[in-house]
């Protein structure tokens, strides 16, 4: 028997039958009922605080149920696994080091961290805020069923391990190795070693960095004498991994094109302050063309193999080749193409179609003038001028129509410009008004017009 005091949160199941009614009666037969009892655990006692939540992202200024111990019970349909979220607030001397699953002799027996040969604490995973996903074993096809067979006491169990010097691995690298310590829950006083272990022969550890003052250090294993809390990063290199950093806080656009697919590590488990990375894609099915005319990108996960894309990039992230599963990634309608090392030539373009060349900043693909041929490594559409309506080609090929007005051209500075008499078409040509729809150049700024607001 548990002898702790448990901060205990129920969901009756009828409360959940209300929430989701009409995603229940709509469901189909096939999904079910299961039912989750779980608690959870700061390890060691008394090195903080806990608060667990199924919010991602929930505000931990306004949190005010902290605990040392948390237990949980609720029905959920439709999937037996869930996410939980453990957010920490550590003792003085203290820092949150990771997530270990519980275990036990049986249903009567108390909880303990899973530990390894050496009697070290298990860290499951490091992701922050810290995750804990229990799977359900009970599973009914009505909700009073699967409440009737609840456990006596929780089937699963989790805590959230504090120590005074944890060893992690860099933003972004998480894919390139791992890290750990001799002991993982540490003391003040304590000698012990970090070791930074490479995920395979392509991954190469490079060094060691400590969180409070950036010193780096290549031994491996590293030796640390425990004065107090601290974090050291491992950091590895990869033989087959691109890195894209955006080269401003707001973010950097990339066109990417490549043989092999690219699998991004950039906001992988344990990171600290991961990059991130939209990809899009360009498909046939994602092509409307209308008074509107615009295309619709896929966003992806990968760089597919022999596609182009173009990525917008925040922070700092890996995309690592992976020739061994091209054949699980590829498109069967891709649209854009890449214009190669030479170009293409205007003598090779097809009669009847229209040619539009990629601006990501602007979102858009901009109508290509036929006499000159497309630059090099430029992402490129080709659209039969019969489908745009009187066969005219629109001159530009918005992403979605949110695009374009977020980038159109106020009337303050269509007068301006008038009265300035400083206007550029995107093929540089000076104009002395704004004639249909297109991307000009106003005070040397690239601006979108578009009248049919």
């Amino acid at each position: 028997m548990k002898t702790s005091t448990i901060f205990r949160k129920v969901f009756g199941c009828m409360l959940l039958i209300a929430v989701l009614q009409t995603g229940v009666q709509s469901a189909q037969a096939s999904n079910a009922w299961h039912y989750f009892y779980d608690e959870f655990h700061v390890y060691p006692s008394g090195a903080g605080k806990i608060y667990v939540s199924d919010n991602y992202a929930e505000d931990e200024e306004s949190i005010t149920g902290w605990t040392t111990d948390y237990e949980t019970q609720f029905c959920e349909y439709g999937i037996n696994g869930h996410d939980f979220y453990i957010y920490t607030q550590p003792a003085d001397g203290w820092i949150p080091y990771g997530v270990a699953i519980g275990t036990r002799a049986d249903e009567l027996s108390e909880w303990s961290p899973t530990t390894d040969e050496n009697g070290n604490v298990v860290i499951n995973n490091q992701q922050s805020p810290f995750r804990y996903s229990p799977t359900s074993n009970i599973e009914e096809q009505d909700s009073m069923s699967a409440v009737a067979k609840a456990p006596l006491f929780p089937d699963g169990c989790a805590y959230l391990v504090f120590t005074h010097v944890a060893a992690r691995v860099a933003k972004g690298q998480s894919s390139f190795g791992k890290s750990s310590a001799s002991k993982t829950v540490n003391d003040i006083g304590d000698d012990i070693e970090l070791t930074a272990t490479p995920a395979d022969e392509r991954c190469h550890f490079t060094y060691w960095e400590r969180k409070s003052d950036g010193k780096q250090f290549t031994e491996n294993p590293l030796p640390v004498s425990v004065t107090g809390a601290e974090e050291y990063y491992a950091h590895f290199s990869c033989d087959s991994a691109v890195v894209l950093k955006a080269d401003s806080e707001e973010g950097s656009w990339f066109v990417w094109y490549d043989e092999d697919t690219h699998l991004l590590v950039g906001s992988g488990e344990g990171d600290n302050n991961p990059g991130n990375a939209t990809i899009y894609v360009f498909t046939s099915d994602s092509l409307y063309i209308g008074n509107d005319s615009y295309l619709s990108p896929y966003k992806a996960n990968v760089f597919y193999p022999a596609q182009p894309h173009v990525a917008f990039v925040t922070g700092e992230v890996y995309a690592v080749r992976s020739p061994l599963v091209n054949a699980l990634y590829s498109l069967t309608n891709p649209l854009a193409q890449w214009s190669g090392d030479n170009g293409v030539a205007a003598a090779d373009f097809a009669n009847g179609m229209s040619y539009y060349v990629i601006d990501p900043e602007d979102r858009c693909f901009t109508l290509h003038d036929r006499t000159t041929d497309i630059a090099p490594k430029t992402i490129y559409v080709a659209v039969s001028t019969e489908l745009f309506p009187n066969a005219t080609a629109a001159q530009i090929l918005y992403w979605d129509n949110e695009s374009a007005r977020a980038t159109g051209i106020s009337q303050t500075e269509i007068l301006r410009a008038q009265q300035n008499g400083k206007i550029y078409t995107i093929g540089g040509m000076r104009v002395t008004s704004l004639g249909r729809d297109g991307i000009y150049i106003i005070d040397g700024k690239k601006k979108v017009l578009r009248k049919n607001y």
